[in-house]
């Protein structure tokens, strides 16, 4: 679900798709600004904000459901 939400807003091989969504997990839905530096240094402000977005709305949806 947040893998085709993040694939909608950029063109990135799976892999790094999956380490964008580990470093959202392990961090609660934020990319620390040292592995944005690090290893995701070609997105914008924008779009680590969408995704942060995303991330939490799916999160959200999920508790939702769980509860």
């Amino acid at each position: 679900m947040l893998s085709n939400a993040i694939n909608s807003l950029l063109t990135f091989p799976d892999t790094r798709v999956d380490l964008l969504i580990k470093l959202l997990d392990q961090n609660k839905g934020k990319l620390s600004k040292r592995k944005w530096q690090k290893d995701f240094d070609e997105l914008s402000d924008k779009e680590i904000s969408v995704i942060e977005k995303y991330y939490a709305e799916i999160f959200e949806k999920h508790q939702t459901k769980s509860d």
